[in-house]
């Protein structure tokens, strides 16, 4: 939600720029996903399924990239700052690495 308010601060909403609408989608679509997979750990339940808790989180894997992809089509046209795409990069980032260890933790449940 963050980045949406900052695109929506500079004004860019306006621009109607395809790449900047799948990267911001995409972004929020993989939150709404990663919290489909994880609520109820957060909320100290356990999980139901360590392979169901897997394919969830290869469905918000699978959104995170095609945010990157919108990100980096929008970094080429330069309509973000360059220190708000470093900064989406690098918490895009993050969110893959943790992705991936918690699948690989999952996967060693199953």
């Amino acid at each position: 939600m963050r980045f949406s308010k900052q695109a929506r601060e500079l004004g860019l909403e306006a621009l109607r720029d395809k790449d900047m609408d799948q990267f911001l989608f995409e972004f929020q679509t993989t939150g709404i996903k990663l919290a489909g997979a994880l609520a109820g750990i957060a909320r100290g339940q356990d999980f139901a399924d360590a392979a169901f808790t897997v394919a969830y989180l290869k469905r918000a894997l699978d959104h995170l990239h095609k945010s990157q992809a919108g990100l980096e089509a929008v970094a080429t046209k330069n309509i973000l700052p360059d220190a708000m795409v470093v900064e989406a990069r690098k918490e895009l980032f993050e969110i893959r690495e943790g992705i991936l260890r918690l699948m690989d933790e999952f996967r060693g449940r199953e």
